[in-house]
């Protein structure tokens, strides 16, 4: 019977320096400012200005990245069979005008540190204004067919990582905004963890 913690918080949150773009075909690679904002809700966010003025042009972020699972020993049983991972984002985002919106470029599970090579970026823009919540991965999603040991998960370098784009360059600057990242795990208990439950 598959089981699914609740949803639960990470860490740490940083945005890696690497200037390479990967998805936008034009203008520069910034970072995300106030990344810690991403680890709770309602404290601010985390934001990225993808300019387009005299000043800067800007069209892809740097990955933001969140590590470490918080809480998670204690709802996952060592005889634990995982199942699938989750990874839920709150993220939203405002433009001076035009038409232009973000859309993922990257989403990677990371695990032991590194990037995992499924990239399970979403279609489509980023909800105009209001927050509204992404949800990455799913109840039978294990990233590629990883093997994940409970370990892996409790581990302070597994974590989640987005990058964001703009589609055209039209002139007009977009703000991008995460306010909360979290994930949870779904795994069949494992028979020590039933009989215990008996």
């Amino acid at each position: 019977m598959a089981v699914a913690t609740p949803w639960l918080d990470f860490g740490s949150a940083d945005t890696s320096t690497g200037t390479t773009r990967l998805c936008a075909s034009f203008d520069l690679v910034s970072v995300w400012l106030n990344p810690s904002n991403a680890l709770a809700a309602g404290g601010g966010e985390a934001q990225i200005l993808l300019a387009q003025d005299e000043f800067s042009a800007v069209s892809e972020s740097r990955y933001l990245r969140v590590m470490g699972l918080q809480g998670l020993a204690a709802f996952l049983p060592e005889s634990a069979v995982i199942e699938g991972i989750e990874v839920r984002v709150s993220r939203r985002f405002t433009r001076s005008g035009g038409s232009t919106f973000p859309q993922d470029c990257h989403a990677h599970i990371v695990k032991g540190g590194n990037l995992g090579a499924v990239n399970a970026a979403k279609a489509g823009s980023w909800p105009l204004n209001t927050l509204a919540d992404a949800v990455y991965g799913g109840a039978t999603d294990l990233w590629g067919g990883e093997s994940w040991t409970r370990a892996d998960l409790l581990s302070p370098s597994f974590g989640f990582a987005l990058k964001v784009y703009r589609q055209t360059d039209d002139g007009h600057s977009l703000n991008c905004f995460v306010d909360h990242v979290q994930a949870r795990i779904h795994y069949d208990p494992g028979p020590a963890a039933m009989f215990l439950a008996f």
